[in-house]
Parts: structure tokens; C-alpha cells; sequence
């Protein structure tokens, strides 16, 4: 939507619809909360709660990816709310498995000294997750070696 495009939402409207969008939260219809979430968004209201709602609703409804890809673009905005996302952004990571890219992240991103030891534990885990991931895959490697080496198979060894 360009800018000549947007239409402003009024405040009446906005209001309406923040609250229909909770009551199918607390319902959970997260696909109804979703909706109305994504039309607030494309009308431009820029508020985190709403983006923390669709967020929640993506989780709810197992759009993982589709979680990940919003919470990216809100972190290219780089708001003031930016560690906010990027903390979240971290847990859907793990949530998805994807480990070496929260370490990654991690290593790629100035953290402010407050945030530090919070964000060490996520790396911290990653890090452990991710080594008894590659531990477990070695066991299984070397087992099934074994069993070729029994059967004297040549070529599979």
C-alpha cells in the first residue's frame, strides 16, 4: 500500500475493533483476532500490542514462518521497541530449531549491557540444544556404521 493509499482509521473504529479483536483472543479464535490484527496493521496503526496480538495469533495457528517473517520486518523498523521483538524473535528460532542462527544473530548484534545476561541465556542454550543435537546425530552415524561393519557391507561403509 503506498502512502497516497492509506487510509486513516478513526479513532471510533480503531477502538471497535481492538475490542472484538480481544474478545475472539480470549475466545480463542485466533483466526478471527488475526484478521482483525492485520487490518489494523494496514491501516497504519502502529502500536506493539497489536503487532504482539497477530504474533500470537501466527503462534497459535502454527505459522511459525509467518511469525518469523513479521517479527523481521518489525525489526528492520529498529523502533524503541526493537530488543522487545528481538527477544521474541530469538524464541521463535528455537521454537523452529533453528539454533545456529540465534547464535549467529547473537554474535551479529550489539545487546546493551542491561540486556546482556539475558540474552547470553538464550545463547547459552542454543549453543547446548544445538551440540546435544549434533551429539545425538554422531551416535546415530556411528550405530549405523557399526551395523554395516557387522554385516560386512563394503560399500555402504
Amino acid at each position: 500500500m503506498s502512502d497516497s493509499d492509506r487510509i486513516i482509521m478513526l479513532p471510533g473504529l480503531k477502538k471497535s475493533l481492538e475490542q472484538k479483536m480481544h474478545a475472539y483472543i480470549e475466545d480463542k479464535n485466533y483466526s478471527e483476532a488475526l484478521s482483525i490484527a492485520n487490518e489494523l496493521i494496514e491501516h497504519d496503526v502502529q502500536d506493539i500490542n497489536i503487532n504482539l496480538i497477530k504474533l500470537s495469533c501466527l503462534t497459535e495457528l502454527n505459522k511459525l514462518d509467518d511469525a518469523v517473517s513479521f517479527i523481521e520486518d518489525l525489526l528492520q523498523k529498529q523502533d524503541k521497541h526493537y530488543y522487545s521483538y528481538f527477544e521474541i524473535y530469538l524464541g521463535l528460532l528455537y521454537e523452529t530449531e533453528q539454533y545456529e542462527e540465534i547464535m549467529h544473530t547473537l554474535d551479529e548484534t550489539e545487546i546493551p549491557e542491561a540486556s546482556k545476561p539475558v540474552f547470553d541465556d538464550f545463547y547459552r542454550i542454543a549453543f547446548q540444544t544445538n551440540e546435544k543435537i549434533k551429539l545425538a546425530s554422531a551416535k546415530e552415524l556411528i550405530t549405523e556404521l557399526e551395523v554395516v561393519i557387522n554385516r560386512k557391507d563394503n560399500l555402504k561403509q
